[in-house]
């Protein structure tokens, strides 16, 4: 929660690479200061850090929340997430352990960062608007084909988007044809983690589009109230009684091949209800109602990192890393766990070792990755998960983006515990990443004083 704001801006001309798009990108830098600040409050008041951070949260009554710049928080449990992650850590107990091991020369270090990750970007009047398309169609033989402007890039879109599709018309995962994103539907694809917002919001609205025809078809069908039609397994049935059913293959016949009097209702035939097929828009609620928001959703993660640094050697090693993570409603786990395992080395990697270099004359030394060193899987210390879901408002299923949260937490808690194991040497992290180089540097510097 903040007060008052001031923002003075330098713009500066280089001939150096410029800032492109990557995972996280602008977020991770409002959001490393943010951490970096509670931190000095924390020391400089002698306070816990934890607490420090807990005294400026939103709380969850007050959601939707809009701040001070007009953005619209969706909702949250901000506290519930920091404690989780507090508990998970087993702070005290390595609390505990830093004050036994330091003066034999082991330094650990503990570090906290809570991080709000704005999703589904959106500005009104703009390019980037709050629109996109979708559309669901039964085909003649009975199967499902969804039609989105999500693209798999490797982030589990056709999975969840057919996870959608079965969650609401009661299909099989083997009968959900996504087909190739095409320019003809509208939309701006899965940027800005857009994907769970827009592109599964304009999916349900179809879904449930092509839901309505099939219940009102199967009422007359089965002589039965719209409210006892079920859509489970393939099969479409009244629930008084489940062995009298249709298949999706025979719905789709009496629709296409025979959608005379024996095969729709009159009233189905004379209001033009004769495909299973829906072609539908989402507009974003929260944009529409506050055209000053840019996002849709805010996804939010508390994170927990336990360090060890070598003052001699420089090298930082990680002992124990908690991601405690609210993205709303979630459609599948496991792909969401892939999401932040990723994110997360990521920002492991920003916070250690990846460094863009220029020498005096301006020519880039960091240009293989010999010298640009990524963390691996051998390099990925195992990381806790923990998912709280508090529904969004403005989506259709409660969904929030999530994809960039776990590298931009990620990066700030390595900082921060890297700081709390300098601490004894009075060392502010005030630049990244924390090499094995620039810590000795740092250490040097601080015992010299």
């Amino acid at each position: 929660r903040l007060e008052g704001l001031r923002i003075e801006a330098l713009g500066v001309v280089t001939n150096k690479s410029f800032y492109g798009a990557y995972r996280g990108f602008g977020k991770d830098k409002g959001s490393k200061l943010m951490e970096r600040i509670m931190d000095w409050v924390a020391q400089e008041g002698n306070l816990d850090p934890v607490e420090v951070r807990r005294k400026n949260f939103i709380q969850s009554h007050e959601f939707p929340y809009k701040n001070i710049c007009g953005a619209v928080y969706d909702s949250g449990n901000y506290p519930v997430l920091l404690e989780e992650a507090v508990k998970v850590g087993e702070v005290d107990s390595w609390r505990k352990k830093q004050r036994e091991l330091r003066p034999k020369g082991k330094h650990i270090g503990i570090g906290v960062a809570f991080v709000v990750e704005p999703a589904g970007i959106a500005a009104p009047n703009a390019r980037f608007s709050g629109l996109v398309q979708a559309r669901v169609r039964i085909t003649p033989d009975g199967l499902t084909e969804v039609f989105t402007d999500r693209t798999e890039i490797g982030q589990g879109a056709e999975r969840t988007n057919t996870l959608v599709v079965c969650q609401i018309l009661g299909v099989k995962p083997e009968e959900v044809i996504i087909k190739p994103v095409s320019s003809d539907i509208i939309g701006m694809g899965p940027i800005s983690s857009r994907g769970a917002v827009y592109s599964v919001s304009a999916l349900a609205r179809a879904a449930r589009g092509v839901r309505a025809i099939i219940v009102k078809y199967a009422s007359a069908f089965f002589q039965d109230d719209p409210e006892n039609i079920r859509l489970e397994q393939g099969r479409i049935f009244s629930r008084k009684n489940p062995e009298n059913c249709l298949s999706y293959k025979e719905l789709a016949d009496r629709f296409y091949f025979r959608p005379g009097p024996r095969g729709l209702p009159k009233e189905m035939q004379l209001n033009h209800e004769t495909l299973l097929d829906v072609s539908t828009s989402w507009y974003s609620p929260n944009n529409a109602e506050n055209p000053s928001t840019t996002y849709t959703t805010f996804a939010a993660s508390a994170d927990l990192a336990v360090v060890e640094v070598d003052v001699e050697t420089g090298v930082t090693k990680i002992l124990k890393y908690v991601h405690i993570h609210d993205a709303g409603k979630i459609i599948s786990p496991d792909i969401v766990d892939g999401q932040i395992y990723g994110g997360v080395v990521q920002g492991i990697g920003e916070a250690l070792s990846e460094e863009v270099i220029y020498n005096d004359r301006g020519e880039l030394v960091t240009d293989s990755y010999a010298d640009f060193v990524i963390p691996t899987s051998l390099d990925a210390p195992d990381i806790i998960i923990r998912h709280f879901e508090t529904p969004s408002p403005y989506t259709e299923l409660g969904t929030k983006g999530m994809g960039e949260s776990p590298i931009i937490s990620g990066k700030a808690a390595i900082l921060s515990a890297i700081e709390d194991a300098l601490s004894p040497f009075r060392i502010r992290l005030t630049e990244s990443p924390a090499t094995r180089e620039r810590v000795r540097q740092w250490v040097r510097k601080a015992t010299e004083r």
